[in-house]
């Protein structure tokens, strides 16, 4: 998800970036990547006071992302990188204004990734009209027409949609070689802040074009019905040829690999390792830690942890293993770490796993608040439960 700025309205009321915070945290919270950046209402125009934005919005926001490459002075400007249907893209977004060192910046960053399908997202590019102001000109002689990579430009600022087409001539023969479409959107100027209108890019590797569309999840309605939002900058269609994008098939090349096959057993404690229990806590209080025994025998064993809550979140633990000799007792001596729950105990007990306690899905309700309850696909209610998975190597 691509933002373009004016986060707030007025950067010197706090409330603004407060209700800005709790709506973005939703974000954060389903993981769903998303990029940010400040508009002029977000940092006083040309008093560029980047206090508020930095601290709301900043690179430790962003931070542990995988999708997110690299910051440019905290996050004042970012790079992310992601890859969808074999195609490579990077994104750099830049903030209101950028002068020398940003552009500079935005053409190392561009060519650092020549290989994927560039996009530059800013606050101000195109104008209503079409026509470009001095830095936004200045954006397109130094960043779009020198990296070759670049395929698209977003942008808001003015309110409007608006759709350029330029081309570029990148080797210099006198031929142009690639066409770069530039995307103005910003439907701020309707009622409630834009009547929660979106623009939706959706990439067809199959027809081998890019679908754009205007979509308000709230109205449940495509394309708004304004006299200056003309049809043809709310719904059309860019081809891959346009984009110079080449979808790939990617092969992975490798001396071996090791699969983790889930069963889905849940199963009596003690019991043989052939469709077997571990063991399964019910009704677990909020910030309890529990265990259960476990006596595998000789061998090395896999097992996952999976919590759910009332309200059927869930969440499942990386598989962890441990490895037992012959005549190796299953007392409480602490294992290696990879064996157990709470203690990495050798004999499996376990302890909620760390990772289960701290990413609970929300599903309507805070989770730890309630504690976990019943959940069991296979055999009634549990909330925390262990379950030993096959390994192949």
């Amino acid at each position: 998800m691509f933002h373009t700025g004016d986060i707030v309205d007025e950067r010197d009321q706090g409330y603004q970036w407060e209700n800005a915070d709790a709506a973005y945290r939703m974000l954060d919270e389903a993981r769903l990547p998303y990029g940010m950046l400040a508009g002029n209402h977000d940092v006083g125009n040309f008093e560029d006071d980047y206090g508020s934005y930095g601290r709301y919005f900043g690179e430790a926001r962003y931070a542990s992302n995988p999708w997110y490459a690299e910051s440019y002075e905290d996050n004042r400007g970012h790079v992310d990188l992601f890859t969808a249907g074999g195609i490579d893209f990077v994104v750099v977004s830049m903030s209101w204004e950028p002068g020398d060192a940003e552009i500079a910046w935005m053409n190392e960053a561009l060519a650092r990734h020549p290989e994927r399908v560039g996009i530059i997202n800013l606050h101000e590019y195109l104008l209503t009209t079409g026509g470009l102001g001095p830095v936004p000109q200045r954006v397109q002689d130094e960043v779009v027409a020198t990296n070759p990579n670049v395929s698209m430009v977003m942008s808001g600022h003015y309110h409007d949609a608006y759709t350029r087409f330029d081309s570029f001539d990148d080797d210099g023969d006198g031929v142009d070689d690639r066409t770069v479409t530039q995307m103005l959107f910003d439907y701020q100027g309707l009622p409630e802040g834009g009547l929660g209108y979106l623009r939706l890019l959706q990439f067809d590797n199959e027809g081998a074009q890019m679908r754009v569309r205007t979509y308000s999840p709230s109205l449940q309605d495509y394309d708004a019905e304004d006299a200056s939002l003309p049809a043809e900058d709310q719904d059309f269609v860019v081809s891959y040829e346009t984009l110079g994008i080449e979808p790939r098939d990617k092969e992975l090349v490798g001396d071996g690999f090791r699969a983790e096959v889930l069963t889905g057993a849940v199963i009596e404690a003690g019991a043989a390792l052939d469709g077997t229990q571990i063991g399964a806590v019910r009704s677990a209080a909020s910030g309890a830690v529990v265990s259960v025994d476990w006596a595998p025998g000789a061998g090395t064993h896999g097992w996952y942890v999976t919590a759910t809550d009332a309200f059927g979140g869930e969440v499942r633990s990386e598989v962890r293993s441990v490895a037992l000799e012959e005549g190796e007792g299953t007392g409480g001596e602490p294992g290696d770490g990879q064996g157990g729950g709470e203690d990495g105990d050798a004999d499996g007990g376990a302890g909620p796993d760390p990772q289960v306690g701290d990413s609970l899905p929300r599903t309507g309700a805070e989770p730890w608040g309630l504690g976990l309850a019943v959940l069991l696909l296979l055999a009634g209610a549990a909330a925390i439960l262990l379950s030993r998975r096959a390994r192949r190597s």
